[in-house]
């Protein structure tokens, strides 16, 4: 039957066990694999699947990259930490290819193997955490855990010489578990102004870990100038030790409230502390059991938005308008007339303000009366 696809193995070594460095399927013939170390051997094995199911692997085959001539390239950021769930361990993926300065993809660094450096919070040197990598993935097991984050950086090395360090990784504390930091905190609200959050726990290798917990009120300060929008304004709750519950009393939420947690350990922000935060946990009033109120809306400045006609005693539509139209002359036509009448009588002449002109026969009346 015709393969429609194959599974590939790539395993660092001569002989079969090595560290595996590639495990894909793939769908051509060819495959191009970018991540491997210079005059390395590694080993190579493939089968042909199918819908029926798959065939038996083939012989492996050895190969060599080849030997550098330069000193290696710089290599890449480490971007991928994890936290092994047993233990306190700390998993780095590391890339062996440099980027191409045309960005057309990765191209071999030259590199033979690769030394792995390490920086704990507060300190100011680097120090050597594996002297000789030539897997791409690799676990640190002997790191410090007192209360501070580590971050990572690369050096490439063959025999013509030492790469520049790579830009540093991001921070990653031994023994808390990457699925802790990617879940907002359980937070649940037990009366109108009580909570209670049950804090994660910490590995063995973190026995007094402690949580910051904040909040954030309502939507105070959300459009506060120089911040973006929707932006909190987070506000330190308490300090609680890692694995208890916390109950907090009296606070008010009746325009809801955010809430989320730090790791209280030494890390590289500017102020010293950790980037290590969870997404946030909001709960509104109604979590709360109180009344939800929709804010009115504001008072427009400019013309009235009603529509034409419309009338204060609550009646609109059609019938309001025509009654305008009709009302609306009959005023004037009794305006004006009550005007004449004012102006030909000889109590509103003595009256009228010195703006109003005379009539042309005032001169006379004045006559008659001297």
């Amino acid at each position: 039957a015709r393969a429609t696809h194959y599974a590939l193995v790539i395993t660092a070594g001569p002989q079969p066990g090595g560290p595996i460095v590639y495990n894909e399927t793939v769908t051509r013939s060819e495959f191009f694999a970018p991540q491997l170390l210079s005059a390395m051997q590694y080993g190579t094995q493939v089968r042909a699947l199918n819908r029926a199911g798959s065939g038996p692997w083939s012989a492996r085959i050895i190969g060599t990259t080849h030997l550098p001539s330069v000193a290696p390239e710089r290599l890449p950021r480490v971007s991928e930490l994890r936290v092994q769930r047993d233990s306190c361990a700390v998993e780095l993926l590391l890339r062996v290819s440099a980027e191409d300065d045309y960005g057309a993809g990765p191209v071999c660094a030259g590199a033979e193997y690769i030394e792995v450096q390490g920086q704990r919070a507060g300190a100011t040197r680097w120090t050597t955490v594996l002297q000789r990598a030539t897997a791409s993935r690799v676990a640190l097991r002997d790191l410090d855990h007192g209360g501070a984050t580590w971050r990572f950086r690369t050096v490439a090395h063959n025999r013509f010489g030492v790469s520049e360090p790579s830009i540093p990784s991001e921070e990653v504390l031994p023994g808390l578990h990457a699925t802790v930091l990617a879940s907002p905190p359980r937070v649940h609200a037990t009366g109108r102004t009580t909570v209670r959050i049950p804090l994660p726990r910490g590995l063995s290798c973190q026995p007094d870990l402690e949580w910051l917990i904040q909040v954030s009120v309502g939507d105070q300060g959300r459009e506060r100038e120089g911040e973006e929008e929707g932006a909190r304004r987070w506000q330190v709750l308490a300090i609680a030790r890692a694995g208890t519950t916390y109950t907090a009393e009296k606070i008010n939420c009746a325009a809801g409230c955010a809430f989320r947690l730090q790791a209280v350990v030494s890390g590289f922000g500017p102020d010293g502390g950790s980037s290590l935060v969870t997404p946030e946990a909001v709960l509104s009033a109604a979590d709360f059991g109180l009344p939800t109120w929709t804010a009115a809306p504001r008072e427009r400045k400019g013309p009235s938005p009603r529509a034409e006609g419309a009338v204060s005693d609550g009646v609109g539509g059609g019938g309001a308008s025509a009654l305008s139209k009709l009302l609306l002359p009959l005023a004037l036509l009794a305006l004006a007339a009550s005007a004449w009448r004012c102006l030909r009588s000889r109590s509103c002449r003595r009256a009228r303000p010195s703006g109003v002109l005379p009539l042309e026969d005032d001169e006379e009346d004045d006559e008659e009366e001297e």
